[in-house]
């Protein structure tokens, strides 16, 4: 058992590392004890990328928000995110690894356009960090410095070590009373996040993808999402990840979950993968704009429809993001 500022968590129930927000992962070389190891050199050298995978209002067709999911490298080598978390959990440093992630989550994200920084961003955080002050002092510290807007912020609680819901909740108040919202992460993949809804009440619940994948062949998994959606009390606060098909977003819509997030829509993009594509969209949309003018705007003009074809499948790459319908 680890006691961590008078919060008790049991180690025997950490669950093993999986994959995860569809990270495939490389061929790995670390063994459980490198990895063990790599987390003072991910920590001493900062050397931790982020990517960024949409959530989408897919009832709506806009972008709703951005998950931050984190690529810790050691030694010129990609370590498995989960592997690394859970041992950076296992060696009592999970505070500090998730404040990195955080923070170059939060700093990466400042180099974008304001209408990618504008709308929320989720972020995965162990339990045990956020009972620890250094955790809550150092996001706070992003607040008072103006680097990030608490009300952009969802802290998405992972599932895979065990906590007790209720005081966690208690613990998380100086936090919440800023505005920063709370997600339960992979809900029906255990025990804790199920008793979590009730401690919590949180702002979003994310579905495992052991629940979404394959819902349109399965009454049962329909029946617990439209449940889920009625206890929430809103299609909005329901997210349903790995959605990788149009036949299960299809499923998802009719259980009336409004927000989705998987390969369907895009795969996780890193910053330059993100600043690329909108100046892209925008040098095709400049260009649409200058061809309409030249052609007086008819709309059998053949460069002006290739112009738009060409624009279409930009904004279809980035999950329809400047489609504001």
């Amino acid at each position: 058992m680890e006691k961590a500022n008078g919060y008790i968590f049991n180690k025997s129930k950490i669950t093993p590392p999986g994959g995860g927000g569809g990270y495939k992962s490389p061929t790995n070389p670390y063994n459980d004890n490198d990895v063990r190891r790599s987390v003072d050199e991910v920590l001493q050298h900062e050397t931790l990328d982020v990517v960024y995978q949409p959530i989408v209002n897919h009832a709506e067709g806009v972008l709703f928000a951005h998950e931050a999911l984190s690529r810790p490298r050691s030694g010129g080598q990609a370590i498995l995110p989960d592997a690394w978390f859970r041992a950076a959990y296992a060696c009592n440093r999970s505070a500090e690894a998730d404040l990195l992630a955080l923070t170059t989550s939060v700093r990466l994200l400042r180099a974008l356009p304001h209408e990618i920084r504008s709308i929320p961003l989720f972020v995965n955080v162990m339990p045990s960090s956020l009972v620890q002050e250094s955790f809550v002092e150092g996001i706070q510290y992003l607040f008072t410095e103006g680097l990030f807007d608490p009300r952009q912020l969802v802290i998405e609680i992972v599932e895979y070590i065990s906590y007790d819901p209720g005081l966690l909740s208690k613990r998380m108040k100086p936090l919440t009373s800023l505005g920063v919202r709370i997600a339960l992460d992979d809900v029906g993949a255990g025990n804790t996040s199920l008793m979590a809804l009730l401690a919590f009440e949180p702002d979003y619940v994310k579905v495992d993808r052991a629940w979404v994948q394959g819902i349109s062949t399965s009454c049962a998994k329909q029946r617990f999402l439209s449940r889920l959606v009625r206890f929430m009390e809103s299609g909005n606060s329901v997210i349903a990840e790995g959605v990788d098909n149009d036949q299960d977003l299809a499923a998802i819509r009719e259980a009336g979950v409004n927000v989705s997030q998987g390969y369907y829509w895009s795969r996780p993009l890193s910053v330059n993968d993100l600043s690329d594509l909108l100046g892209e969209i925008e040098r095709k949309r400049a260009e649409l704009v200058d061809c309409a003018r030249r052609g007086n705007g008819s709309l059998t003009d053949e460069a002006l429809l290739k112009k738009s074809q060409e624009l279409d499948v930009l904004v279809n790459l980035y999950h329809r993001l400047l489609r504001r319908k």
